[in-house]
């Protein structure tokens, strides 16, 4: 019953109308010629991208037009992401009759799976830790031990935003994860009824190590299909 209610509401709506809104802004952003499909920096750094163009070769008018077209490429992300976080809630929701979302978006909270709460989270990249790790082997090791990519992510997030609680971890592992066949393969292969134990050390500010816990389920996109 809940699930059908949810079907009616416009957070499932938005599921629905995201996988023809991903592939429209998609064409949008080739057709404008934005160049490679990724963040031109982070949300922190936009004030660096500037100054660095600023300091740069060329002439004012040509300044203005890199940092026009960062800040549209960079709007036009946002858009992009939006269009594919609703579309891989939405198939989540369809492939598990275990999952209860939550009828609106609330913080901390997305997902109930086996009456547990989850928060889904979505990460740009594996993360600079990750790779380091790894090295070369590091994007076949997110593929093969998600778990080992799950508990790095947690043991790397920024302090002001730590949380144990447990996650849907959406994890752009190309950092170009935008085909709706693609994203429709990592869900299907991600084990949603199935969540990991992720156990992890983290020091806070000032503390020592501590040991935490959790429960988590790692999707991950990559930018071909893995079938």
């Amino acid at each position: 019953m809940v699930r059908g209610m949810f079907r009616k509401t416009p957070k499932y709506e938005s599921g629905v109308e995201a996988e023809e809104l991903l592939a429209a802004l998609s064409k949008e952003w080739r057709n404008l010629d934005l160049g490679a499909v990724r963040w031109p920096c982070s949300q922190a750094r936009f004030d660096a991208l500037v100054q660095s163009i600023n300091n740069g070769v060329g002439g004012r008018e040509s300044k203005d037009d890199q940092v026009k077209q960062a800040a549209v490429r960079f709007r036009r992300m946002k858009e992009l992401v939006t269009a594919r976080n609703d579309l891989i809630e939405r198939l989540l929701f369809d492939s598990q009759e275990d999952i209860i979302p939550t009828f609106s978006h609330r913080t901390g909270v997305d997902f109930f799976i086996h009456g547990e709460r989850f928060d889904q989270k979505v990460s740009k990249s594996v993360g600079a830790e990750f790779r380091q790790q790894f090295g070369d082997g590091w994007r076949a090791e997110a593929i093969e031990s998600p778990e080992k990519l799950a508990k790095s992510l947690y043991e790397n997030q920024d302090s002001d935003r730590f949380g144990d609680e447990p996650r849907l971890l959406v994890v752009d592992v190309d950092e170009a994860a935008f085909e709706a066949a693609a994203i429709r393969g990592a869900v299907s292969r991600a084990a949603v009824g199935d969540p990991m134990t992720v156990p992890f050390r983290y020091t806070h500010p000032g503390g020592s190590p501590k040991q935490y816990t959790t429960k988590c389920i790692v999707v991950l996109l990559t930018a071909e299909r893995q079938d």
